[in-house]
């Protein structure tokens, strides 16, 4: 396998991750539709895993000529992975540096609270509850030992009920290796830091994990907390982080408040169930045409190609 064959296939990957993404982001951003979060999942497989006819092969047994740029833009895609990953890997070290130096809570009333949230979600290990000065009032850190990232003195402000959905919700990313899924994300937009659809999408993908655990917490919490609840306990979260010190007078940040705003959105939009279902039927026949068209497209464009079949080569 050389270089430009890897930047190849990395090149016909993007294609259909591309494609997959564009209806992804008409349906979530113009037609306002909340996809579910294993529609996402897959559109991170299709940036992943390339979907080959079994009549070809990933790599020519022949060896191959490519136009002199083929092989400058092999390169360039090279350095530029290289240099985003880095940035990634070094980031995740500096992020586990600063969590190993969190003190832990001392706020019994957290503590007893995430216990509770935890057992009661079956989860068998708590994860710690350390002390951040982060402006994020609550979110979760750590990929492979998770632990919650929490303010005490914003969240002291918050009722018993709202703690406890806002502790179910970041228990939820853990349960559900949400965290864990966004970094396996970021790799792939470092393989495909050209194109633009991955960046896009990967955003969506973070936006679907949040509606995601908002649905967990409501069908889990369901009877003891309705969703205009769980809506004002966000907008109150959000409202506190905008007014911890220093920042009252910046007040909400833009990218916060439109992502909330597209949360809310989809919390409080209440399809009815033959919608749903109809609509999850609709993305299932889409991911199957998508991997219908991927296997088609691959033998147009992996060995052997179309040509050998009727004795014409074109050289390139």
């Amino acid at each position: 396998m050389t270089l430009t064959e890897l930047f190849f296939l990395v090149v016909y990957i993007s294609v259909i991750g591309g494609l997959f993404g564009v209806v992804s982001l008409f349906l979530s951003r113009v037609l306002k539709r909340s996809l579910p979060l294993w529609f996402s999942l897959c559109g991170l497989a299709l940036y992943g895993i390339p979907v080959l006819s079994p009549q070809v092969r990933l790599f020519s047994p022949e060896p191959e000529q490519r136009l002199p740029a083929f092989t400058v833009a092999a390169w360039v895609w090279a350095a530029g992975f290289a240099l985003f990953l880095a940035y990634r890997v070094m980031r995740l070290l500096l992020a586990g540096r600063a969590l190993r130096r969190c003190p832990p809570c001392r706020d019994q009333r957290l503590l007893h609270l995430t216990a509770q949230c935890a057992q009661s979600l079956g989860m068998k290990r708590i994860p710690p509850l350390l002390e951040t000065p982060l402006d994020s009032p609550i979110s979760v850190g750590g990929v492979l030992r998770p632990a919650l990232l929490a303010d005490a003195a914003v969240l002291s402000q918050l009722t018993d009920a709202q703690l406890q959905a806002v502790l179910t919700h970041e228990l939820t990313h853990i349960l559900c290796h949400h965290l864990l899924c966004q970094r396996v994300y970021d790799v792939v937009c470092a393989i495909h830091w050209f194109n633009p659809l991955a960046w896009l999408c990967r955003e969506d993908f973070a936006l679907h994990c949040e509606s995601d655990c908002d649905t967990h917490v409501l069908r889990f919490l369901s009877g003891s907390i309705t969703i205009g609840e769980y809506a004002r306990a966000i907008l109150r979260l959000l409202e506190l982080s905008a007014c911890k010190d220093g920042k009252a007078t910046q007040g909400v940040g833009a990218l916060a408040f439109l992502h909330t705003k597209r949360r809310l959105g989809r919390l409080l939009a209440k399809p009815a169930p033959w919608k749903e279902r109809l609509l999850s039927a609709g993305l299932a026949i889409l991911l199957v045409l998508a991997l219908a068209f991927s296997a088609e497209f691959s033998r147009q464009h992996f060995y052997p190609y179309p040509a050998y079949s009727v004795g014409i080569e074109h050289g390139v």
